[in-house]
């Protein structure tokens, strides 16, 4: 039952020391460091590495990216190069036993082409030579809109057909105990978007699988990491592959925060705010709700068909600081090289898929290459090895029957606007400490069992303590609006078809209106509340109560704000980019929340990082195409020490497009 009490603590995943490591605690993907790598699939010279080995080729595709600056490939050795089986048939096409392509026997129990071993072992012998880590992706079945399956089990769903597991398992426990010598590996990944290559139909099957693979993973190497390599995972609801699970049975979760794919992300240009809010939004959620360190694992703009080069470097930047700044460990971008030269499918049908290298196919770098090679550097100058966790002062509580994902990136974007930096949290989970978490922000709360009485005993009890609770409805029903929100439901209906609702939201300049097309009206009259926007006819739309003897709020917002920018093309781009967290900023006004830094440009985000009692560490992200100066207002007897990364002018902060400033504070 939720109750108000301080969440417990994940424990920490199993981040192993590796050698040559290139961060100061000798760590993979350490708290506070970032690492910066890509995706390895195919080499410059345009084959399938596997099949077409050259390893000459190979060597010198991991000198050009750790001369680039990167740390960190995930690589992929191919299902059926690896695990090359055929089914053999006997009289009546009854099947008789597995074997390789002419007849002859299997060369072993888990049917490894001994070839591809060895060219496995010499690959990651080449990266430790060139001191690049490598994350194996070891079921590599899908890739880039492509099954790419052993011919003995084509015919079989990898997900739910035993047969199909048994030789995953298989797969996974050979590779490993034939390449687990080698220093180079760093982590295991289940593999390539496995949620992609099979219909799990219910997520009790998709934890079964995961379940089986990562198992036999962990047995064979207990040592390592395993990386979750999963493509959108869903909170809770009809989603099969879910966060918690993959917390549960993996130890380091990941993102491929692509816009161009992952719903709601892609409904503005690419390089604007909401695209580059979609990493850290989703990352966080993931390492939030799952309990586990999350990185992006793939990130790109999905190339020239989508976004020019120099978008694409100014893509990246913002995203990666931003990544950086919430402790989201690592950037890795799709993919190293360009695939033109790749006649075979998936190259062949998918327009989109061939020319997303940070090189060229001549070796060539793009200034995305560019961008993350001068990120590496910037990083590095820092005056720490590690950046300290950033300061959280609210927590987002997503609920039942809402779009989950939609509301959790609109609340994160809205809350990035306002200043605050929040985690995720679901409405099952105890709620956070109000003594030390004060802002509580239940978003778009939608239909009939949303808030259930305990969750509704809880929030009550979170004011009462002291907190500020601020819920926003999308057509969701509330018991106790008399005595904790202040409010007198008169009635609720069906607004006409086509109604528009008009309403001037704090942060808004004058005679600014934002116009929402609602579905239901909630007729309301104060009874205790305060009115801080109405619609035209005086109706109560937002609206603060203070409850409790402990100085808490109880804040209604009738507009399910949240969920309505994301679901909205062009909602949050530049030619509409009013600040609509203004909302959150009024909502936190006043309220102690431990940070002593804040800025009112809402297309900057702001995090605090404490680097002892006296020194605290800002990193300002711009998400804007255009420089942005910041005026800092800092709490009494906190100064600006000094700037390691941006310009500075008194207390004023010039952040650069697309990129970011650092700057240190003292006490006293």
């Amino acid at each position: 039952m939720p109750s108000p009490s301080p969440s417990p603590s994940p424990g920490p995943a199993s981040i192993v020391p590796v050698a040559a490591a290139p961060h100061g605690d000798g760590t993979f993907l350490a708290p506070g460091t970032f690492s910066f790598g890509a995706n390895y699939w195919a080499s410059h010279a345009g084959t399938n590495m596997w099949s077409d080995w050259d390893a000459d080729v190979v060597a010198d595709d991991f000198r050009r990216v750790r001369a680039a600056g990167m740390d960190v490939l995930r690589v992929f050795p191919l299902w059926p190069d690896f695990q090359p089986i055929h089914r053999l048939y006997a009289g009546q096409n009854s099947f008789r036993c597995y074997a390789l392509a002419d007849g002859s026997p299997l060369p072993n129990r888990e049917g490894l082409d001994p070839v591809m071993i060895d060219r496995f072992n010499t690959m990651c012998a080449l990266a430790a030579e060139a001191r690049v880590k490598l994350i194996v992706g070891l079921v590599t079945g899908w890739m880039s809109g492509r099954m790419f399956m052993p011919p003995g089990l084509s015919h079989m769903d990898p997900i739910t057909n035993p047969e199909a597991i048994q030789w995953q398992v298989r797969l996974c426990r050979g590779i490993i105990a034939q390449t687990k010598h080698q220093p180079a590996i760093a982590a295991w990944d289940l593999g390539n978007e496995c949620n992609e290559m099979g219909d799990a139909p219910t997520d009790a099957a998709a934890y079964a699988w995961t379940a089986a693979v990562a198992g036999s993973i962990k047995a064979a190497d207990p040592t390592r990491p395993l990386v979750s390599g999963m493509h959108t995972l869903s909170v809770e609801g009809d989603g099969r592959w879910r966060i918690r699970h993959q917390g549960e049975l993996t130890d380091l979760l990941t993102t491929h925060p692509y816009p161009f794919w992952v719903t709601h992300a892609g409904l503005d240009a690419t390089d604007t705010l909401r695209p580059i809010c979609h990493a850290t939004a989703e990352t966080r959620l993931y390492a939030d709700l799952g309990g586990r360190p999350a990185f992006a694992e793939e990130i790109g703009s999905m190339g020239p068909t989508v976004l020019d080069d120099a978008r694409s470097a100014a893509f990246l930047r913002a995203s990666a600081w931003s990544l950086y700044a919430h402790d989201c460990r690592a950037a890795l971008w799709w993919c190293a090289f360009d695939q033109e030269k790749l006649t075979h499918p998936p190259y062949e049908w998918v327009a989109v898929e061939r020319q997303l290298g940070l090189m060229r196919s001549d070796g060539s770098p793009k200034p995305v290459l560019e961008a993350m090679t001068q990120m590496r550097a910037d990083i590095d100058a820092l005056p720490f090895d590690a950046l300290p966790e950033r300061l959280v002062d609210a927590t987002v509580l997503l609920t039942e029957g809402q779009d989950q994902w939609a509301v959790a990136f609109g609340a994160f974007v809205m809350a990035r606007q306002a200043g605050l930096s929040p985690r995720f949290s679901t409405w099952d989970a105890p709620l956070p400490d109000p003594a030390t978490t004060p802002l509580l922000i239940v978003p778009s709360v939608k239909g009939l069992v949303a808030l259930p009485a305990s969750l509704q005993r809880a929030l009550r009890g979170f004011v009462q303590a002291g907190g500020r609770v601020l819920l926003t409805i999308d057509d969701a029903h509330l018991n106790d609006l008399g005595e904790v929100w202040g409010l007198h439901l008169e009635r609720r209906h069906p607004r006409p078809s086509g109604d528009k609702l008009a309403v001037v939201l704090p942060g808004f300049q004058p005679g600014d209106r934002y116009t929402a097309t609602q579905t239901v009206r909630m007729q309301l009259k104060p009874a205790g509340a305060e009115v801080l926007a109405a619609e035209a006819d005086g109706n109560p739309v937002l609206t603060r109560h203070a409850f409790g003897e402990k100085g808490g709020e109880a804040w209604l917002l009738t507009l399910p704000l949240e969920h309505e920018l994301t679901v909205t093309p062009g909602a949050l781009g530049p030619a509409h980019d009013r600040p609509f967290g203004g909302v959150y900023r009024a909502f936190a006004e006043g309220v102690d929340t431990g940070r002593v830094a804040s800025q009112s440009n809402p297309l900057v985000g702001l995090t605090e990082h404490p680097l002892s009692s006296d020194v605290r560490v800002l990193v300002l992200v711009n998400a804007g195409n255009g420089p942005a100066d910041c005026a800092l207002a800092l709490a009494d007897d906190w100064s600006v020490r000094d700037a390691p990364r941006g310009v500075l002018d008194g207390q004023t902060v010039s952040v650069p497009p697309h990129d970011a400033a650092a700057i240190c504070l003292k006490r006293g």
